[in-house]
């Protein structure tokens, strides 16, 4: 020292980084991730995207809030992650009527999966639509959907009918009864009455024999 002076230390004040990030990734919007001076307070806030839900906040592995918005002092940098659950959506499949056929596709799925959803028809039934809340979505067996909630979807079913129709050979030679409009399965009865002079000889179809009787019933 050889005078008098005067010095100044100079100082300045730490910076540090925070990071967010979700899990899984997508689950969420974060805001509030930046820079902030030591001593300041940072506040995080998670938003959850369809189909998450929240679950808490961590740093380091170890659960540090578990609420959606949370507010710490900034004393050196760090990254804090925001945890999810994935929410599990129903799809529920049903044939009407339950003896029109077979379904496939019921299950628990996650939101924005693919769900294909089928519907073979029995013997004698007809598919017609797939509907949801008594509207129909779909008018193919096959159907596809992106799940974003619990639903129930049926397929709905017809019953086959037939016309049968039933002629006398020749037409003054009898009468016969029974011809009209059948469902599936369901028995006719065709019945043949010979006019005076007239022998009943038998049921043809295709010009093939089916019955030698007046009386003939069938279902198929």
């Amino acid at each position: 020292v050889t005078e008098a002076a005067s010095y100044v230390a100079h100082f300045s004040l730490n910076s540090y980084e925070i990071t967010a990030t979700t899990n899984p990734t997508n689950a969420g919007v974060i805001t509030g991730a930046g820079f902030y001076d030591h001593g300041t307070t940072c506040t995080l806030t998670v938003t959850a995207n369809p189909g998450y839900s929240f679950i808490n906040w961590t740093k380091d592995g170890e659960e540090v809030s578990d609420t959606e918005t949370f507010s710490f002092t900034v004393t050196a940098a760090g990254n804090y992650v925001a945890n999810f659950e994935v929410f599990g959506y129903e799809s529920t499949v049903t044939a009407n009527p339950e003896a029109g056929g077979s379904v496939t596709g019921t299950g628990v799925y996650v939101y924005g999966a693919t769900a294909t959803l089928t519907a073979t028809a029995n013997e004698g039934y007809t598919f017609v639509n797939w509907t949801k809340d008594g509207e129909v979505v779909a008018t193919t067996p096959t159907y596809s959907i992106t799940v974003t909630e619990s639903a129930s979807y049926v397929a709905n079913f017809s019953l086959n009918s037939y016309v049968i129709t039933a002629t006398a050979n020749p037409e003054a030679g009898g009468l016969v009864t029974g011809a009209g409009t059948y469902n599936h399965f369901e028995t006719c009865t065709l019945i043949a009455t010979a006019n005076e002079g007239y022998t009943f000889v038998n049921w043809t179809k295709d010009d093939e024999e089916v019955a030698n009787t007046p009386t003939f019933s069938f279902t198929d």
